[in-house]
């Protein structure tokens, strides 16, 4: 990130610049690991799913709407994480909270990306 380049709040004092950058981080990494969620899940979803519709045209529809359905839950769950990392980290200075936070995103990095490894070796 380059502060000068971006949203960066020039009143930040300096001792608090690094527990911005990484609160940001954080939500950055919390987004990641939601649409890894949805692309390690999606398969199952997908075999799982029947439409039975008259037309073609009406199944396509279904399928929109399942599908449109299915990426709304998926933000709107995103969205109450990154809300609970907020009110964990955002309202004060918790540098040992977001520590937490950090090592529970980190982890679970570690754990989707050997999942989304391990998915793909799988026909």
């Amino acid at each position: 990130m380059l502060p000068d380049q971006s949203w960066w709040n020039p009143k930040i004092p300096a001792t608090m610049r690094d527990y911005v950058l990484q609160h940001e981080q954080i939500h950055f990494a919390l987004t990641e690991l939601a649409a890894r969620h949805l692309t390690i899940d999606t398969p199952k979803w997908a075999s799982d799913i029947l439409v039975m519709e008259l037309t073609p045209q009406e199944v396509q529809a279904e399928l929109s709407r399942q599908i449109k359905e299915r990426i709304n839950a998926a933000m709107e769950a995103n969205l109450k994480r990154q809300a609970e990392f907020d009110e964990d980290t955002s309202l004060f200075y918790t540098p040992k909270w977001q520590q937490w936070w950090l090592q529970k995103v980190e982890e679970e990095l570690r754990r989707t990306h050997r999942e989304r490894k391990d998915q793909r070796k799988d026909p």
